[in-house]
């Protein structure tokens, strides 16, 4: 059986927003092997109907339920840590303050998890603007699609983005907002989703994303930092989110740079 690890002070579980490295099956089955991608699925096997033009309504949902679906993910995965709580309203606000508010935008969530940041984002869009989230775990999908009215809801690979947002006649959004546990990717993972994310921002558009202070200096986040300067001509890292187990800090990334990452062997 497993451990669960301790670093710098924390008891760490499986975070709520995972690695998106496979396109997830449909709610009552596993995912597909690692790899594994379909062409008649379109990288998908079912997405939620895009936002409709109609007034806000009430996407309140008890944090009981978020604190059941995130333990019952950390068991379908408990390779996967990062987080011992799902993450708070005040990182929401925090994560969500850089996306459009007029207008008709097309924001794209990049690991959902319990939706924390999804009812955010979907409060702060207009209604007529849409809002796309990307999550790869059965289950938390499930739940996203389910208490997130009017959010599109993708199950599949952020590597493959482009290629997602494609079969919803999406080429490029507002902003992207994204929970993934950076530390923890390999550095071609890391660089195969940032380059998808640079691929598809219009022009003047956000990439924003956070990272535990306590973890910042361990490789895998000092190696994330780096591939986020390579990919972004602007970053600005922001405030420590305080409000959040544990603390957070957030970037702000813009100005993608020509020919973006390149991949390395993983």
């Amino acid at each position: 059986m497993r451990t669960l690890g301790i670093v710098s002070g924390f008891l760490l579980l499986p975070r709520e927003e995972y690695p998106l490295v496979r396109v997830a099956g449909d709610h009552g089955r596993e995912a597909d092997p690692p790899g594994a991608f379909s062409r008649d699925r379109g990288g998908m096997t079912k997405s939620a109907t895009p936002a409709k033009k109609t007034p806000a309504t009430d996407t309140t949902v008890p944090r009981s339920r978020d604190w059941a679906r995130f333990f019952a993910a950390a068991l379908r995965h408990p390779g996967l840590v990062g987080a011992i709580a799902p993450s708070s309203q005040a990182l929401a606000r925090r994560m969500s303050a850089h996306v459009p508010t007029s207008g008709n935008p097309t924001v794209v969530e990049i690991g959902a998890g319990t939706g924390v940041f999804t009812r955010e984002l979907r409060s702060r869009v207009p209604s007529w603007g849409r809002v796309i989230a990307v999550e790869r775990d059965a289950g938390l999908a499930a739940h996203v699609e389910a208490t997130c009215p009017g959010v599109d809801v993708v199950y599949g690979d952020a590597a493959r983005l482009r290629e997602l947002l494609a079969c919803r006649d999406v080429s490029t959004v507002d902003a992207v907002v994204c929970g993934l546990p950076w530390s923890l990717l390999p550095e071609a993972d890391q660089r195969a989703v940032l380059g998808e994310v640079a691929g598809v921002l219009a022009e003047g558009a956000s990439f924003t994303t956070f990272a535990y202070a306590h973890a910042t200096a361990i490789a895998g986040a000092r190696r994330f930092r780096a591939v986020l300067g390579e990919t972004f001509a602007q970053v600005r890292a922001e405030p420590v989110v305080w409000r959040n187990v544990p603390p957070a800090l957030t970037y702000v990334a813009r100005e993608p740079v020509a020919g973006g990452p390149v991949a390395t062997a993983g």
